[in-house]
């Protein structure tokens, strides 16, 4: 009972019953990264693969073991748990290399989008070689004498702890442009959407699945059964993080790794005319919620690049989610400041206004996002909209967008407050919403009138909420105030000379 032995002496200072909850199960993961591969050379994100591979082998030989019609495996035999779980030394090394090369694989007519052997594998490779000794202890002290799926919902959130404790090495990755968007946010996002258990909703940028979790959450709230139809679905650019998202998703939700991988690896804005390419019968997406990458390496697809006449990432995913978006279907959509004023607000913002109804603009608080390693901020916003069938008459599907102000007179960090002052507005009941402190209403007229330069609208903070001006035009009536009274003082001056 080696595993027994590590966790009782190692962890707990002699017997113990295990902690599995999960900051428990956090914990053990950390301390084995802590003692045996600090000094290694091994990074957080790799011992994290090497995680992710273990734990989905582990598991599906767990599920395999289940009686009757409850077994359910996706590993070939020649390749599952016990395979490795029976070996030591350099017998183990070259067999887990083996495995990690035939799993990257595919059958023959299989496509490779619908596996979660293959999301979870793909472009698997293992650590350096004068460091496999360690693999031995992962598997024999820490994985193999625990019954890991009798503990999935600690086990998932342990997982995402993981994830939060390589945020220094995921910070590179934030530097092109990538953020991580906090988990309450998310929440109260989903909670604005409505999401329901007869959803289908997608994230066409998803990173580690989290904006998925927070829609699966309000899915699943109610206790009844999901809708045979509903489902979560994202996608990505980057192969390791379509494996830690699959991952996040099989172990949050407990889906069967059977199911149709849950994440997609491809670049959304490559596709044209639908939010994302549906396989295996799958019914058009009732919810799309993306925070899009801020800036990337990868060049915006041509075809996007001309119709947009900008090159700014987050407008690119807005123009495509506006143009693609099913009708009646709701969405989310983060967008930096930048976005919302100058070219690429000429750009994208009149046709989204006139195709979709544009119901609130939120403009989340200064230190909601930074950029990695410099820190700098990122001011971002949160724009609500449905698809609406063209008018007959050719009226925008927009009459007027509420804009919920977050910057101001309030905490510059994001709040549970503020997330509740915003969603009890934005949820009120009736048709319209109650106008608050930091909630108006904008026109289309006036709002066309800006060329849709939201940037230059604020929110009335005291009394009834009344329509909003832009702010060029307060500034230009301060300036005339100013003029006219520095000409009344310079009368007074003269004639007390």
């Amino acid at each position: 009972m080696a595993g027994n032995a590590y966790f009782a002496t190692a962890l707990f200072g002699g017997e113990a019953p295990v902690d599995w909850s999960p900051q428990g199960i956090f914990e053990r993961f950390r301390k084995f990264f802590d003692d045996k591969l600090t000094h290694t050379g091994v990074t957080k994100l790799v011992y994290l693969d090497h995680l992710t591979y273990l734990l989905f082998l582990k598991i599906d030989h767990e599920r395999a073991q289940r009686p009757g019609r409850l077994a359910q495996s996706v590993v070939p035999s020649p390749y599952s748990w016990p395979t490795i779980a029976s070996k030591s030394g350099d017998v183990l090394r070259t067999q887990f290399a083996q495995i990690l090369e035939e799993l990257d694989k595919v059958p023959a007519g299989t496509d490779p989008q619908l596996s979660t052997v293959k999301a979870i594998f793909r472009d698997a490779k293992q650590w350096n070689q004068q460091h496999l000794p360690e693999i031995d202890s992962l598997i024999t002290d820490v994985l193999d004498e625990y019954h890991w799926s009798d503990h999935l919902p600690e086990l998932g959130e342990a997982y995402g702890l993981l994830f939060a404790h390589c945020a220094k090495e995921v910070d590179v990755n934030r530097e092109a442009g990538q953020v991580i968007t906090p988990l309450p946010l998310l929440r109260a996002v989903a909670a604005a959407l409505s999401v329901t258990s007869s959803d289908r909703v997608v994230d066409l940028a998803c990173g580690t699945a989290s904006s998925l979790l927070a829609a699966f959450e309000r899915m699943t709230a109610s206790g009844g059964r999901l809708d045979p139809d509903a489902y979560i679905l994202g996608a990505d650019i980057d192969p390791r993080i379509v494996r830690f998202a699959t991952m996040n998703i099989l172990l949050n939700t407990n889906r069967p790794f059977t199911d149709v991988a849950p994440v997609r690896l491809g670049d959304s804005l490559a596709e044209g005319g639908v939010i994302l390419p549906l396989l295996n019968g799958e019914q058009p997406p009732t919810v799309v919620i993306c925070n899009p990458p801020y800036r990337s390496s990868t060049p915006i697809p041509a075809q996007r690049k001309f119709d947009l006449n900008t090159s700014l990432y987050p407008a690119a995913f807005l123009k495509h989610i506006a143009d693609a978006l099913p009708l009646g279907a709701r969405a989310a959509v983060f967008v930096p400041d930048n976005v919302l004023s100058g070219a690429a607000a000429k750009a994208v913002l009149p046709t989204l206004f006139d195709n979709c109804e544009v119901h609130a603009l939120l403009r989340l608080p200064e230190n909601t996002f930074r950029n990695g390693r410099s820190k700098s901020l990122i001011k971002a916003n949160v724009l609500f909209f449905t698809k609406r069938e063209a008018s007959p008459s050719n009226e925008p599907a927009t009459t007027r967008m509420w804009l919920f102000d977050a910057r101001t007179d309030s905490p510059k960090d994001l709040t549970g407050s503020v997330l509740d002052s915003f969603l009890a507005s934005y949820l009120s009941e009736g048709s319209e919403y109650t106008p608050t402190s930091g909630f108006g209403p904008v026109s289309y007229k006036e709002l066309s009138a800006s060329q849709f330069q939201l940037q230059n609208f604020s929110v009335r903070l005291e009394g009834d909420a009344a329509p909003l001006r832009p702010a060029k035009e307060i500034a230009r009536e301060i300036a005339v105030n100013l003029a006219e009274a520095q000409k009344v003082f310079a009368d007074l001056a003269a004639e007390l000379a």
